[in-house]
């Protein structure tokens, strides 16, 4: 009797000096889309386990993974050996690494890399794309999720991360009242992890092993920016090198950038940006040549004769030299499409009515866009027969138009000495 009073009395004093002696774990998933995904469990101290509904993790565990808090390095130089990016592991797999960066441009661009591109696919870039991944370095998606665990003992210890990179690194750690330490360590998230709901928003970054594996070197978020806009851009360039009359175009305008794909919501083109050479009232140039099933549409003698009409036709406007003329950060620039001289996919009910409402001579063809800074821009058309122009958008250059914008009942027509004119739709 007096034995078992004992054993009671021991258990007694177990419990009251377990009480409190608990993990607590929040999983919480952040923005926009986060309603309703917040979920904090705890796990209280039970003999030599801890326990959350029928999930028992052993207190030794809770040591192993105080211990691994405490002692984590900070964040390293070199890669960890577990991620397995080796010189070998790059030379099966840069194959991989081209595909997934053209995902679905490779019936437009070669997987291939020429010389002067090699760097993209170097050791030492792979490397840097690796350590970048790993430590989720770069800018956070406004939706993400949070990770946090509290771990009892003496200081009590906080272990979390906002990282949605395989193995969630780096973590934070805090010892007591602390200041938070940043760290890098596998084996922590491997130990932290079995703490972790599975139905919780983080649980599906914290095993990393299948994703080092195998689909780093097939993940299009990591090489799309890092190799394919690259390789996108030098064989947009060579093919512009290839169209007829090219060199025509090239004596008109010299090109900045060029791309391919739905830029803009066109359709699937080769986009070329170009700046007007030889005192074109025009600046700039953006073009779409349209591809025909796989086969480029247009070439450069296109271009050159939609760039002849939109100057020609903008010559019978004076008014635009002198716009410019009056600041020399104003510049004008069009958007061709083929050989169409305006990129609205919507003439019928964006630009039609008030063009037909203007009783503007001809049929919408040219749009310009007059640009006097970043961010502050206004939107003419014009026609070859037109004498004089619509204005559908209106900056603080043009104050006799202001509040103007697409889509208003209200618009402008400006005639070719610059004065103009407000006017309302009829209905």
């Amino acid at each position: 009797m007096v034995g078992s009073l004992r054993r009671v009395a021991i258990l007694v004093l177990a419990a009251a000096a377990w009480a409190g002696d608990e993990v607590v774990v929040s999983d919480t998933a952040l923005g926009c889309f986060a309603e309703g995904q917040d979920l904090t469990h705890r796990y209280v101290r039970e003999g030599d386990f801890y326990v959350c509904g029928a999930v028992r993790i052993p207190a030794t565990h809770l040591a192993t993974l105080r211990r691994l808090a405490l002692d984590a390095p900070g964040i390293p130089e070199a890669l960890p050996e577990e991620l397995g990016v080796t010189r070998a592991r790059l030379e099966e797999m840069e194959y991989y690494i081209l595909e997934s960066a053209l995902r679905g441009l490779e019936d437009y661009v070669p997987l291939e890399v020429p010389e002067e591109l090699k760097h993209l696919v170097s050791f030492e870039a792979v490397v840097k794309a690796a350590r970048e991944t790993f430590l989720d370095a770069g800018d956070r998606d406004s939706n993400h999720s949070e990770l946090s665990l509290t771990l009892p003992g003496d200081p009590p210890i906080t272990i979390r991360s906002q990282s949605e990179a395989p193995w969630m690194q780096p973590w934070l750690v805090k010892k007591g009242d602390g200041e938070e330490r940043a760290v890098v360590s596998i084996h922590l998230a491997k130990a932290l992890a079995l703490f972790v709901d599975a139905r919780g928003p983080s649980a599906q970054h914290l095993d990393g092993a299948r994703y080092w594996r195998e689909e780093f070197w097939r993940d299009d978020d990591v090489w799309e920016r890092r190799v394919g806009r690259h390789l996108v851009k030098h064989h947009a360039k060579t093919l512009c090198a290839g169209l007829a009359g090219w060199e025509g175009a090239l004596r008109r305008a010299r090109v900045t950038e060029a791309t391919i794909g739905f830029i803009n919501m066109q359709p699937f083109s080769l986009f070329v940006e170009l700046d007007c050479v030889g005192g074109s009232v025009i600046d700039g140039i953006r073009w779409w040549n349209v591809y025909d099933e796989t086969e480029l549409g247009y070439d450069g003698d296109d271009l050159v004769q939609a760039l002849d009409a939109a100057e020609q036709a903008a010559n019978g406007l004076p008014f635009l030299k002198a716009w410019k003329a009056a600041d020399p950060g104003r510049h004008i620039t069009i958007d061709i499409v083929g050989r169409t001289g305006h990129a609205e996919r919507n003439l019928r009910n964006f630009v039609e009515p008030a063009w037909k409402d203007s009783g503007l001579e001809g049929d919408p063809e040219f749009e310009l866009t007059l640009r006097s800074a970043p961010s502050e821009w206004s939107s003419i058309w014009f026609s070859a027969a037109s004498k004089g122009a619509l204005l559908l958008k209106a900056d603080e250059t043009f104050p006799d138009a202001k509040g103007i914008r697409p889509q208003t009942p209200e618009y402008a027509v400006i005639a070719p000495d610059g004065k103009v004119t407000r006017r309302k739709l009829r209905d």
